[in-house]
């Protein structure tokens, strides 16, 4: 028997179909690859798009949780502005650490939040807007803080 025939026979020709969207690909399409991904030595069942949109849902879920559980809110907002729009909202570490502890788990965003699961949601965590966040790191306060002291002041003058 030739080396191409026995390839050709070797290949499991059958179909491939995701659970979840229907889409089918053949291991001779060259097509498999791209779209499944093997699992324990098998072509999983779902494609790696329903796959993603899976574990995408899965980290929103986990996100919203965790804003939820520091925000001390079912609506998450921004501890400092008050904000309530979820994508602009991060988790603050109070004490300045969050570079140390982003060294410690390593890269990507969702660590963060499997570390908040795992370890029952740690103390020194607070939820910020970005844009607080981002000027409690480079200044001294937010400019909604000095707001606020301006405020007060022209109050009790």
């Amino acid at each position: 028997m030739s080396d191409l025939l026995q390839k050709l026979l070797s290949f499991d020709n059958t179909v491939i179909e995701c659970t979840k969207c229907g889409w089918q690909a053949r291991p001779l399409d060259g097509e498999l690859s791209s779209h499944f991904h093997k699992s324990k030595g098998k072509w999983a069942s779902q494609c790696k798009e329903c796959v993603n949109k899976k574990k995408r849902a899965k980290a929103m879920t986990d996100r919203i949780m965790a804003l939820q559980h520091y925000s001390k809110s079912d609506i998450p907002f921004c501890g400092c502005c008050g904000t309530t729009e979820i994508s602009w909202l991060c988790f603050n570490h109070i004490n300045g650490d969050g570079a140390k502890h982003r060294k410690e788990l390593g890269e990507g965003g969702d660590r963060i939040l499997r570390f908040f699961k795992k370890n029952g949601y740690i103390d020194g965590i607070n939820v910020l807007c970005h844009n607080c966040n981002a000027s409690r790191s480079t200044r001294s306060e937010c400019p909604h803080e000095i707001q606020r002291r301006i405020k007060v002041a022209i109050h009790n003058a």
